[in-house]
């Protein structure tokens, strides 16, 4: 580095090396920790009860104006377990949680809430275990931020409470993260398939299947015929499972070696 020193001017110049050194550090500012979109954005959602017309999708409208009376807030009726969650039409490993709660009045009815994340509809999947994101202690104030744990990769993220007798209201939530590629994946049937066993036992066709919705981004579960050998993909959480003889598959969990080659 060389200095030349003016009375109201210092000029300076680098080597190199260390203007690539600087350059390397000024972009890893610039980009910042996590994505910065809003994955959440105009998604589907949906929550536990509805009170009047604050319908779950109000809080993923883009509008974080914390004035409940300008109809841009979610809201439950009152009860124990309340929830709020959102379909991300993705996988993606997130980053962090952008919660905006009520400010004209009430935001201490927003507190001690917890945010899990599921790789499968849960409402399809009833027995599918949560990825924990992170939690908040206490009121939330007019917006709070919750870093989620290394690793959490899924597409629907669930807000639940637990404050028995207050109503769940949430003004806007953002979330943030990058899109997590299927290195490979293990599907597991939605429900007994105890009837199955009146089948010819023939994996390999259930396999070609499973490989095709690996290697096919957009999706999410398939549906397979036991007896037609046929393969429907599934991209939707507005998809019905079509039953006996079909067998509806969803992830059960991300490995890291493929097994489709």
């Amino acid at each position: 580095m060389i200095q030349i020193q003016f009375p109201h001017l210092r000029i300076i110049f680098l080597s190199d090396h260390t203007m690539e050194v600087l350059l390397f550090v000024f972009y890893i500012l610039a980009l910042g920790h996590g994505s910065e979109t809003n994955i959440a954005l105009y998604k589907t959602a949906r929550q536990s009860s509805i009170f009047g017309v604050d319908v779950a999708s109000r809080a993923v409208d883009g509008d974080t104006n914390s004035n409940y009376q300008f109809g841009s807030c979610m809201h439950t009726k009152p009860g124990y377990g309340l929830w709020w969650e959102v379909d991300l039409f993705g996988f993606f490993e997130i980053d962090r949680v952008v919660v905006f709660n009520r400010g004209d009045c009430c935001s201490d009815r927003l507190k001690n809430f917890t945010i899990y994340v599921f790789v499968n509809d849960p409402h399809k999947f009833v027995n599918e275990k949560p990825l924990f994101c992170g939690d908040h202690p206490g009121a939330a104030g007019i917006s709070v931020t919750i870093t989620c744990q290394t690793g959490v990769r899924g597409r629907f993220l669930r807000i639940t409470h637990y404050n028995r007798g207050y109503a769940l209201t949430m003004c806007e939530v953002q979330v943030y993260g990058d899109a997590a590629p299927k290195p490979s994946v293990i599907f597991e049937p939605q429900s007994d398939i105890s009837w199955t066993a009146s089948y010819p036992v023939d994996r390999s066709y259930m396999y070609q299947c499973n490989c095709k919705c690996f290697r096919t981004d957009t999706c999410l579960a398939f549906d397979y015929n036991i007896q037609s050998h046929e393969c429907q993909m599934v991209d939707t959480n507005t998809y019905t499972p079509k039953g006996e003889p079909w067998v509806y598959y969803g992830i059960k969990k991300f490995i890291s070696t493929s097994v489709c080659n």
